[in-house]
């Protein structure tokens, strides 16, 4: 078995490469230069799996390429959720995330209630001070995200809002994009965690940022890829929210996310990263 885990080499990414690096030594795998594929769009002959931390840049042709071919890949990127960093994802104790053959963990895995209790003991706020609130938080697909799934990011939008409109006259909408423009390094002045306190729910397609807003006790809206899919409501109950257990998800999310050391000291086994797979629709 060779596995061939394809690093970026580039100052910017110093922090992924530290993930990278990790899950190389873990499994025996070879570290090989990311441009090496994007120059020569051919893995080596040998391959058996292929893994990469996150998916912007080359690693996006390298992604598509094992879809395409259906060769087998983990990918590696930030933690959905890290309780001992409110905004900087790659801080102590180091957590990411890792999934086989799919840019998502969206489905459901089994929880360890104690692993659980001893690293994500998060206190969820209640379902409630939502149900008074005005605004309706929109976050549409990044651009990356809607080339992955094919979507039409303009479409997307103009169908949300509409829907958002017809259902809820009378809420405001607030329309907030990764980042300004959805474009890099432009990014919002206001952080989006300042608008949470007059949030009635939030409307994305598959952010990240609903794992916040529902720890926050904010309803979410997402899609059926989303990895918060298991506690999304559907447009229809949008004057009437559900208000869906959220630990069952959390769980889920901490079966699919690991901290450095976890992979450093061979406490992970294949057959664990094995399970974690994307639900495809």
């Amino acid at each position: 078995m060779t596995i061939y885990v394809y690093e970026n080499f580039h100052q910017n990414f110093s922090k992924q490469d530290r993930y990278t690096r990790a899950f190389a030594k873990w499994s025996k795998g070879v570290i090989i230069k990311t441009q090496s594929f994007a120059r020569t769009r051919a893995l080596p002959r040998d391959t058996t799996a292929v893994a990469f931390f996150g998916i912007k840049g080359k690693n996006f042709t390298l992604y598509k390429h094992c879809v395409k071919n259906k060769i087998p890949f983990y990918y590696m990127d930030h933690a959905y959720v890290n309780p001992f960093s409110k905004s900087k994802p790659y801080e102590f104790p180091f957590w990411f995330r890792i999934v086989k053959n799919g840019f998502l963990q969206n489905n459901m895995l089994p929880g360890d209630e104690k692993r659980y209790n001893e690293n994500f003991d998060f206190r969820l706020e209640p379902y409630e001070n939502y149900k008074n609130k005005n605004m309706i938080l929109v976050v549409p697909p990044s651009n990356i995200v809607a080339e992955l799934f094919n979507i039409d990011p303009i479409k997307w939008l103009n169908n949300t809002i509409d829907e958002i409109k017809f259902r809820c006259p009378d809420k405001e909408i607030l329309l907030r994009y990764k980042y300004k423009g959805n474009q890099k390094p432009f990014r919002h002045d206001e952080p989006i965690d300042t608008f949470f306190d007059k949030t009635y729910c939030l409307v994305t397609h598959s952010s990240n940022i609903s794992f916040k807003t529902l720890i926050k006790g904010i309803p979410v809206i997402s899609s059926d890829l989303s990895a918060t899919r298991f506690v999304s409501n559907k447009f229809e109950d949008i004057n009437n929210l559900v208000e869906f257990d959220r630990k069952p998800l959390l769980h889920s999310v901490l079966s699919g996310q690991f901290k450095l050391d976890e992979i450093k000291n061979n406490a992970i086994s294949f057959k664990t990263f094995n399970e974690i797979k994307q639900v495809v629709k």
